[in-house]
């Protein structure tokens, strides 16, 4: 994790750590400083919004600007791939003071986006429906099974390979269940996502049950919609 860089300038010698024109701010890149501020505005429809970041911030970099565009998908640009609109559900606290990063916009060189942003001390702020966490966490299973066939498959048997496929397995594992883990803690309402989840598990079961005259392997079909669901 990355240090918020100070960015108090006490004296003439820090006058050019404050303008920043050597690509780096109190020796580190722009991009890398963590900055604070707080939300001007957001709107849900377009998942985008501003931020205002503290005056201290305002002035540093080639870019000065007082406001940071913020897209809901650069709040964890690692992670938020491919999400559909129904699986968006924000729970954002407007009235929280935030940290993130910014670089500039790729449209305008005159203006700043912001990414990887959080509440101010590091909490995560939710951002996806239990739809669209439940479609992350197949997704990084998918991506497992696929990443540790592979491996096994390009990787010698021959037993002194043993440990060091051991060690690739377990860095794909924990690289994945990271991402799954921080899927399951996205939802800002967890309770309604097992609401949601039973409630899509009972229409499945309902719709099976109800042409269970025509339908081959009930038990089978139905353990399949529960691991669909779950």
């Amino acid at each position: 994790s990355l240090e918020k860089v100070s960015a108090e300038t006490t004296d003439s010698t820090n006058t050019k750590s404050a303008d920043s024109t050597d690509g780096k701010y109190n020796g580190v890149p722009l991009e890398e400083v963590v900055r604070t501020g707080k939300f001007q505005w957001i709107n849900y429809q377009k998942r985008c919004g501003f931020i205002v970041q503290d005056k201290e911030f305002s002035n540093i970099g080639p870019v000065k600007a007082k406001s940071v565009y913020i897209q809901f998908k650069l709040f964890y640009p690692d992670m938020l791939y491919n999400i559909d609109d129904d699986d968006w559900s924000p729970s954002i606290d407007e009235s929280r003071r935030v940290q993130f990063q910014v670089k500039k916009q790729k449209r305008r060189n005159d203006a700043l986006i912001g990414f990887n942003v959080r509440y101010e001390g590091g909490d995560d702020i939710p951002m996806l429906h239990w739809t669209g966490a439940l479609t992350l966490i197949k997704k990084s299973k998918a991506a497992l099974g696929h990443h540790v066939y592979n491996m096994l498959s390009e990787s010698p048997s021959a037993k002194d390979h043993e440990g060091e496929i051991a060690k690739k397995v377990k860095w794909a594992f924990d690289k994945y269940n990271g991402k799954m883990d921080w899927a399951r803690k996205q939802t800002g309402h967890p309770s309604r996502a097992t609401a949601g989840i039973k409630a899509k598990l009972g229409d499945e079961i309902y719709d099976l049950m109800t042409n269970i005259a025509t339908v081959d392997n009930v038990e089978r079909k139905a353990d399949d919609a529960y691991f669909r669901c779950v």
